[in-house]
């Protein structure tokens, strides 16, 4: 996907003419307020990780690839995906994203475990 070049209203540079890679879903042209340069975020569409409940699917967790080109943050100015848990989100690079998944995997395991411990208490009372 190619980059195109977006004119984008801020409150502290004027209107800045930047790279706007070809995932971005943002509409930075057309939005009506002026943002700080610092606040610029590509964003991709979000992912979704939903969970099956007894209430139905319910969302885990969403990722979103995100590049603020000009942040002051530790994540730097290029692309990572933004995690979303809870109402937090987390910038995560390759590693991060392989340590969660390792997370979940293990958390997986021991939801397995618990699931099978359940399986056999309720055998047991039926047994009674």
């Amino acid at each position: 996907m190619s980059e195109r070049i977006v004119r984008i209203r801020t409150v502290d540079h004027g209107t800045i003419e930047t790279p706007c890679p070809g995932w971005c879903t943002e509409d930075h042209e057309n939005d009506p307020f002026p943002t700080y340069r610092v606040d610029i975020d590509h964003k991709g569409p979000d992912t979704s990780i939903p969970v099956p409940t007894s209430s139905g699917p319910r969302t885990l967790l969403t990722t979103t690839l995100t590049r603020r080109p000009f942040t002051e943050l530790a994540t730097g100015t290029g692309t990572f995906v933004n995690v979303e848990i809870d109402g937090d989100w987390y910038p995560m690079g390759p590693a991060g994203l392989d340590a969660m998944a390792a997370g979940l995997v293990e958390a997986a395991v021991a939801l397995r475990r618990t699931a099978r411990h359940l399986a056999a208490l309720q055998a047991r009372e039926r047994r009674r």
